[in-house]
């Protein structure tokens, strides 16, 4: 149960209509309760005793409907309400052989029972009340004349009645009605507030989770990105190329690969400084990015190490872009950078037709760049080994004569 309102007329009920009648009855009841035992008083001391004895049972039914109703036992407050009286009323002109007015007097609980009461619950007021007042009045008529004083009185008791209970329902209508939009107010205004909180935290939970897919892909982003030059490290060609190499094979699509080593490098840390050799590899980086194609992915091999990755290039055309980033790196003013500073770079030139295979054209270049290495350096070596040959040495060309390997059988090895 819901306790709603406060103070003593304060009814626990969830039915706002049981609320109001029990709360009607509960002001009528006091009011009886309160006007029964001060007549029972002045009775027991100045007037009839048995005027005293039924205002006595009046109080104690009323008391006790008051507590049963207090108690949320309201269907049973209200019974002992409207059936006691009526039964005493009833006893009463029996023990004194006169219904005196009994038929008028009768219509008073009828009229209050419009307030308290449910539609069934008048109804059978209606029919107890009107059948003690009939029975009684044709048994026990009235011994004397009626007064016209008497009727009045009856008739402006009947009237304080109907008038009570019409206030006591006007009151109650308009005591839940005031309540049900204050109610409505408070649901609008929490509705509107938990609308607000809802929009507030959904916006902060987007926030947070964009923030958090930009973190992780800034973190997924730095996972796989050189720091001292800006392009992909190793992780990510380790990632990429796989993919990349495995497509070309399956759709039978060239894809070359150039493995790029700055010449010396290890002398100029030594002979410049380490500061030197990064702001060299951050140049390097990018007259990579510069030189190469959108589709080519350039990364950070290891140390001075920069792999080439070529998507739809044969090992001759791989071999004259691997040239113009040589001429690029040997004509770029390394003056700049530091004093007397020069800078070459040795190239080794694979693809996946001479050497099919992630490993192989791997393993091929960095052969070739060796190659270069113990050839002189700053030059390009190309890998042509026939696929399908016998285990044999690599036969390996320089960019600037692009000779087939049948051209050059006497020389097996020809550095750039």
């Amino acid at each position: 149960m819901e306790s709603r309102g406060a103070g003593f007329f304060a009814v626990a009920n969830d039915d706002p209509t049981v609320r109001w009648r029990a709360r009607n009855a509960l002001l009528v009841l006091t009011g009886v309760c309160l006007a029964a035992t001060g007549l029972t008083i002045i009775n027991a001391i100045w007037g009839s005793s048995e005027v005293a004895t039924t205002m006595l049972g009046v109080t104690v039914a009323s008391g006790l409907s008051v507590a049963l109703i207090k108690a949320n036992r309201i269907g049973l407050g209200l019974g002992i309400f409207f059936i006691v009286p009526q039964i005493g009323q009833a006893l009463s002109m029996a023990a004194r052989h006169d219904a005196r007015l009994g038929a008028i007097m009768i219509l008073a609980p009828i009229a209050l029972a419009g307030s308290m009461l449910p539609p069934r619950g008048i109804i059978g007021v209606a029919i107890f009340s009107v059948t003690i007042g009939v029975v009684s009045t044709l048994k026990f008529p009235p011994t004397t004349p009626i007064t016209t004083t008497e009727i009045f009185l009856c008739m402006f008791g009947l009237l304080v009645a109907i008038l009570l209970s019409a206030l006591l329902g006007i009151a109650g209508l308009q005591r839940e009605m005031r309540r049900a939009e204050r109610s409505s107010r408070a649901l609008t205004e929490l509705n509107s507030e938990l609308e607000q909180r809802v929009a507030e935290r959904t916006e902060e939970l987007q926030d947070a989770l964009t923030q958090q897919r930009n973190l992780i892909a800034e973190l997924a982003e730095n996972a796989v990105r050189d720091p001292l030059t800006g392009l992909h490290n190793r992780r990510f060609s380790d990632h990429e190329l796989p993919i990349m190499i495995a497509t070309g094979e399956r759709y039978k699509h060239p894809v070359a690969v150039a493995l790029a080593d700055v010449d010396n490098f290890k002398q100029i840390n030594d002979g410049y400084s380490y500061e030197v050799g990064d702001e060299v590899l951050r140049q390097f980086a990018n007259i990579l990015t510069e030189v190469t194609r959108g589709s080519d992915r350039v990364t950070r091999h290891g140390g001075e190490e920069f792999l080439i990755v070529m998507p739809e290039s044969t090992v001759e055309e791989a071999a004259m872009a691997s040239e113009r980033i040589r001429q690029a790196v040997q004509a770029h003013p390394w003056h700049q950078v530091a004093p007397d500073l020069s800078v070459t770079v040795s190239i080794g030139v694979a693809d996946t037709y001479h050497s099919p295979g992630l490993h192989n054209v791997v393993d091929a270049a960095d052969r070739a760049v060796h190659q270069a290495k113990r050839t002189g350096r700053n030059r390009v070596i190309t890998v042509t080994t026939d696929p399908g040959s016998q285990e044999r040495p690599n036969i390996l060309m320089g960019c600037d004569e692009l000779q087939t390997a049948q051209q050059r059988e006497e020389h097996p090895i020809s550095p750039m």
